[in-house]
C-alpha cells in the first residue's frame, strides 16, 4: 500500500511540469433595469479548434481589408506620430470586430491576427498581447514565439516613455505566463525585451521590477531542472530522501501546489522543511492561535526567498490566517490583517495590476477631446455646480470614461446601482449592464441585479454631463445583504501599462 501511495504521489509530483493555467473569469450576463432579472449572456465563443484552412482566411483577409481600406491605407502612411495614432485606432477598431465576430472563425482569427500586427506597429504591446492571448485560446496555438515576435517589432515603434513602459510591463506579464508554462527560454527572451524597454522609460522601479523578474526566471529554471531529475530518480528510487525533498520544494515554492507538495516534503531530507510541513498538515484541527502561528511560519520562510517562491509562502500563510481570523482578537487580528491586505497587493503587483481606475477626462460629451487621464481609487464624486471635475476641463459640458477591472471577491448575485447626474453607462465585460441617458431627478440612482463570478472583470463606466450640479457614484451590495456602499478601491484597479 505504501509503494502504491508513493507512485501515485509522484505522478501527482511529476504535473508540475504540465502547464498550469489560470482560471479565467466567464462572462456575466447582461442585466436590464431592476427588478427585471438579467438576460441570458450571448452564445459562448467556439474553441479552441485550430486554425482555419488557408483559402478561408485569404477570403476573410479580403473582405476585412476591403471593408476598412480607408484605414488601412492611412495606417500604413507613415510612422509619424500621427501615423502611429492612425496604427493605433485601426488596431482598436479591428479588435472591437474580432470581439463582435461570433459566426466566422476564419474572420475572427483574421481579425485578430491583424489587431496584433498593427498594434505592435502602432508600438501598443498590451493591446498586441490581448489579442495574442485571444488567439491561443481560441484557436489552440502556442502563445511564446507569437509573443516575442509581436513585441520585439512594438519595441522599434515604442518611441516615447510611455510607451516604452506599456512594452516592458507587457513583457513582464507575457514572462510570467511562461513561467507557469515551464518555458523559461521564452521567460527569459521576453525579460530581455522588458530590460531594453526599461531603459527607454527611465523609471527606477520598472527596472528594478525586470532585474527582479530576470532573477526569478533564473531561480525558476534551476529549480525545474532539479526538480525534473528528482522525479526520475523518484522513479528508480523511490525512498530517496534528498529527491523527495527537491521534488516538494519545486512542488510548494514553484507551482504554489501545496496539496502535492507537502506530503513529499514529510519525507524529504530537509528538516527545517520537514517541520513546518508536518504543523502544517496538523493544523487543520488546531486552535486559531496555532493556525495562526503555523501561517506565520510560511510568511517568514518567504522574506528569505524571491518572487513566486515568495508569493507562494505568502499564499500558503494565508490560508491558515483566514482559517484563524474569525477567532482572532486585538492585535493578532491586526497583524494579520495588515498581512492578508499586503498579500492583496502583492497579487495585484504580480498581475501587473494596481489600485484605481483609468480616468479619462474629456472636453464635451461625446468622448472625442480628450484633456486629461488620471487614477481614481474609487468612484464617488459629488461636484458642485461652480466646481469642474478636473483642473483641464471646465465646470459644463464634459464627459469622463473610466476603464480596468473589477475583482470580484466571491461569485454570486450582487445589486448594481449607478447614481448618474447627469447621464451615465456601465459595461463589464464589455457588456452593457446600466444604461443612464437621464439621471438628473433620480436621487437614488438607477439599481441592476447582477450574476458575478469570482475573479477579475473589465470595467468601463462612461459618464456625461452638460451643466449645474454634476454626480457619479457607482455602489454594490454584495451577496448576503450588508450596507450598499461605493465600490471599494482595492476591487477597481488598473493595468499599470494603461498608466499615461
Amino acid at each position: 500500500m505504501r509503494n502504491r501511495v508513493l507512485i501515485l504521489t509522484l505522478c501527482l509530483a511529476a504535473s508540475a511540469f504540465a502547464a498550469d493555467k489560470p482560471a479565467k473569469s466567464k462572462p456575466i450576463p447582461a442585466a436590464k433595469e431592476a427588478p427585471v432579472v438579467s438576460a441570458p449572456a450571448p452564445a459562448p465563443l467556439p474553441g479552441p479548434f485550430g486554425v482555419p484552412d488557408d483559402a478561408a482566411l485569404a477570403r476573410a483577409a479580403k473582405t476585412i481589408k476591403a471593408t476598412f481600406d480607408l484605414e488601412y491605407r492611412q495606417a500604413s502612411a507613415n510612422a509619424t506620430a500621427d501615423g502611429l495614432a492612425k496604427r493605433d485606432s485601426l488596431a482598436n477598431r479591428l479588435y472591437k470586430e474580432a470581439q463582435e465576430t461570433r459566426d466566422d472563425p476564419a474572420a475572427r482569427y483574421v481579425l485578430l491576427t491583424e489587431t496584433r500586427d498593427w498594434a505592435a506597429k502602432a508600438g501598443n504591446a498590451p493591446l498586441a498581447c490581448r489579442a495574442i492571448e485571444e488567439i491561443a485560446h481560441t484557436f489552440g496555438v502556442a502563445p511564446a514565439e507569437m509573443t516575442i515576435a509581436a513585441l520585439n517589432l512594438a519595441s522599434r515603434f515604442a518611441v516615447t516613455p510611455v510607451a516604452s513602459e506599456s512594452l516592458a510591463r507587457a513583457s513582464l506579464a507575457a514572462a510570467d505566463s511562461a513561467l507557469i508554462r515551464d518555458d523559461y527560454d521564452a521567460a527569459a527572451r521576453l525579460a530581455a525585451i522588458a530590460d531594453t524597454a526599461s531603459q527607454k522609460a527611465h523609471k527606477i522601479v520598472l527596472i528594478t521590477d525586470v532585474q527582479d523578474k530576470t532573477k526569478e526566471i533564473n531561480w525558476a529554471r534551476a529549480e525545474y531542472d532539479k526538480a525534473k531529475i528528482a522525479i526520475e530518480t523518484l522513479a528508480l528510487h523511490p525512498e530517496d530522501k534528498d529527491a523527495r525533498f527537491v521534488a516538494g520544494r519545486f512542488k510548494c515554492l514553484a507551482k504554489n501546489d501545496w496539496e502535492h507538495g507537502l506530503p513529499l516534503l514529510i519525507e524529504g531530507s530537509d528538516e527545517a522543511y520537514k517541520k513546518r510541513a508536518e504543523r502544517d498538515l496538523a493544523a487543520a484541527p488546531a486552535d486559531a492561535k496555532t493556525q495562526q502561528q503555523v501561517g506565520e511560519e510560511w510568511w517568514d520562510l518567504g522574506e528569505t526567498l524571491i518572487g513566486r517562491s515568495r508569493l507562494s509562502c505568502r499564499t500558503r500563510a494565508a490560508h491558515w490566517y483566514r482559517k484563524a481570523l474569525p477567532k482572532l482578537t486585538g492585535i493578532s487580528r491586526t497583524s494579520v490583517e495588515k498581512r492578508l491586505e499586503d498579500l492583496d497587493l502583492a497579487r495585484l503587483r504580480e498581475m501587473h495590476l494596481a489600485p484605481g481606475l483609468v480616468g479619462e477626462y474629456f472636453a464635451g460629451q461625446t468622448f472625442s477631446t480628450r484633456k486629461a487621464v488620471r487614477i481614481d481609487p474609487t468612484l464617488d464624486f459629488d461636484w458642485p455646480a461652480t466646481v469642474a471635475p478636473h483642473e483641464a476641463l471646465g465646470k459644463d459640458d464634459f464627459s469622463i470614461r473610466w476603464s480596468g477591472h473589477l475583482r470580484v471577491p466571491a461569485g454570486g448575485r450582487y445589486t448594481l446601482t449607478l447614481i448618474a447626474n447627469q447621464s451615465g453607462k456601465v459595461f463589464i465585460d464589455d457588456q452593457l449592464i446600466i444604461d443612464e441617458p437621464d439621471g438628473t431627478r433620480k436621487k437614488k440612482g438607477l439599481t441592476v441585479p447582477v450574476t458575478l463570478t469570482e475573479g477579475v472583470h473589465t470595467i468601463r463606466v462612461d459618464f456625461w454631463d452638460g451643466g449645474g450640479l454634476a454626480r457619479l457614484r457607482l455602489l454594490w451590495t454584495p451577496p448576503g445583504g450588508g450596507a450598499e456602499e461605493p465600490i471599494p478601491a482595492k476591487f477597481l484597479v488598473h493595468e499599470l501599462s494603461a498608466e499615461k
